[in-house]
């Protein structure tokens, strides 16, 4: 049985969880500011196609916010179970016959929003020495804020960080950026339970910041440096112009000469036809990846 106060409760939790405001939440998805308080005082649920977009922004199935399920992305689920199958160097398949575990287990939960059962997950819990929580994606754990630091150090580099937006942010300053980047012991931990503030940052969520999910930025990194040298160069003058201008740059893509700042300004430079066939290369090989 459907209850809307669960249903308000869900959202509001997520959106907390993701360090969102309630009032952004329902602005971006275009509802009006008082359904969470009309969805708990008068048993009111919001249109099927705006619970869909509230599923959509706070990546979550609408079952979940309906209360039918517990995990709220299933999908999220079978993807980190391939991730840390991955991290421990064995294969996902050789790892469901060691566990006497059906087959079809990741299929089920990517393409029939399957739920695998409890004692499924405590296992899986016990082999890969994380929580279920963890499995569920309710967490992070040590090598994931590992892999944060990393992520957040090569895209500063790349990309390049303007500091008044870092500030406004994560109410931070750059030197405290780096340091969390660099793990300096006994200094570097500020931004640990912050990860959705470097993931905003950036303009990518947090499962892509801690390499749960692949980002626009891999595809960024690597066909930056595929372009020639003097190409480099061309692509480096325009990124610092936009941020001189103030310009943050979000996700900049190369591909045969473009450089866009989505949600800023798009400058186009001229380089070698070498240079963006190298770039397409890349951008297949990423694909191919997936």
């Amino acid at each position: 049985m459907q209850n809307s106060q669960i249903t308000a409760d869900r959202i509001k939790s997520l959106a907390q969880n993701k360090g969102i405001s309630v009032s952004k939440l329902l602005s971006d998805c275009e509802l009006n500011k008082n359904a969470i308080f009309t969805m708990q005082s008068n048993g009111y649920y919001p249109r099927a196609e705006a619970l869909i977009k509230i599923a959509d922004y706070l990546d979550c199935s609408v079952d979940y916010l309906l209360g039918r399920i517990d995990i709220p992305n299933v999908c999220k689920t079978a993807n980190i179970i391939r991730v840390l199958c991955k991290r421990k160097g064995v294969e996902l398949a050789d790892m469901l016959k060691e566990y006497d575990l059906p087959p079809a287990l990741i299929y089920d939960m990517e393409n029939a929003n399957k739920i695998p059962p409890m004692y499924v997950l405590n296992s899986l819990a016990e082999y890969f020495d994380v929580t279920v929580d963890y499995l569920l994606g309710k967490e992070f754990n040590y090598d994931d804020v590992q892999i944060a630091r990393k992520n957040a150090k090569e895209l500063s580099d790349v990309m390049g960080i303007n500091f008044d937006v870092l500030k406004q942010k994560t109410g931070a300053d750059y030197g405290t950026f780096r340091t969390w980047c660099d793990n300096i012991q006994g200094f570097g931990d500020y931004f640990n339970d912050k990860l959705y503030l470097i993931a905003d940052l950036f303009g990518i969520s947090v499962e892509q910041l801690v390499g749960r999910e692949t980002h626009r930025s891999d595809y960024w990194a690597e066909t930056y440096y595929q372009l020639d040298s003097e190409d480099k160069d061309k692509v480096y003058d325009v990124m610092q112009q936009m941020l001189k201008a103030d310009k943050y740059i979000t996700s900049p893509v190369v591909d045969t000469g473009t450089v866009a700042a989505y949600g800023g300004e798009t400058k186009t430079v001229e380089v070698t036809e070498e240079s963006a066939k190298r770039a397409a290369e890349a951008a297949m090989r990423l694909k191919n990846k997936k």
